[in-house]
């Protein structure tokens, strides 16, 4: 996992100009959710979300590809890029801010500190250096299975409001959805960090009546319950998944936010 580890962290750092560029041209949302991103599989990049320029819709992205950070119209065509590989976070960002001022929008505080902090990975004035292919497979294998797992989630409460997104603050793939009135649930993949010592996937749930009660709690060989002073949940590693295939992980995940999601909804 050291490798994956490395790489979560490096997409983290890198996709703050995207989030940034969500944060000053894109409708504010209570929630920070304006700020998001999303793994996309199929064109094998991060993108942030749409905003107008010069009266058309752009849509900042991260090619996984080329390592470029693109700006894509309605079409899915190249605006403008800026090169990642052997450029600094400072380079990258200050690309893009004049990419976007020359055609008209005003990057008044575009370079600005988001609202929350992130681990310092790295100095923004270290240079980007390429990602092994085997690597960065791996860390799209698991990415794409969370995106998998978010929608038959989804798709098994029939929540149809709730997005499946990366959260640029804490970099996890996941939702959160009110699955009746008085439950809401989040769910997702998340980065190693200082409650778990690996990649997890986690499911957290808050109900407004009560207070919920951590008792006669279902057990598992694959995850396991969280209960710290800041976080109460179930947790599943991803080094449960490891040398397994697709269908057997999802087998895994699946059983795993049924049976976790049933005693919530129990209580």
């Amino acid at each position: 996992m050291q490798e994956y580890n490395k790489i979560d962290q490096y997409m983290h750092l890198l996709c703050q100009v995207i989030a940034k560029t969500n944060r000053t041209f894109v409708t504010a949302e209570p929630d920070d959710s304006h700020t998001n991103l999303y793994f996309d599989p199929v064109g094998d990049r991060i993108v942030g979300r749409w905003f107008e320029c010069e009266g058309k819709q752009l849509l900042l992205s991260l090619n996984l590809n080329s390592f470029k950070i693109e700006a894509l119209n309605r079409y899915f065509q190249s605006i403008f890029s800026a090169e990642v590989i052997g450029n600094t976070m400072d380079e990258i960002e200050m690309k893009v801010q004049q990419e976007l001022q020359a055609r008209g929008l005003s990057v008044e505080g575009f370079k600005n500190p988001m609202p929350y902090e992130i681990p310092a990975y790295s100095s923004t004035q270290e240079i980007f250096s390429k990602i092994l292919e085997k690597d960065l497979t791996e860390w799209k294998h698991y990415r794409r299975l969370a995106n998998l797992t978010c929608y038959a989630f989804l798709g098994y409460v029939q929540c149809t409001t709730s997005e499946v997104r990366i959260w640029s603050h804490h970099f996890d793939t996941g939702f959160y959805a009110y699955i009746h009135d008085d439950l809401m649930v989040g769910f997702g993949l998340a980065m190693q960090d200082k409650l778990v010592d690996s990649p997890y996937f986690y499911m957290f749930a808050v109900k407004k009546s009560k207070p919920l009660v951590y008792e006669q709690l279902p057990q598992s060989e694959n995850w396991s319950w969280l209960l710290d002073d800041n976080w109460q949940g179930a947790i599943l590693p991803i080094s449960k998944l490891e040398d397994l295939d697709n269908d057997h992980s999802i087998k895994i995940l699946n059983e795993y936010f049924k049976i976790v999601l049933n005693w919530f909804l129990s209580q």
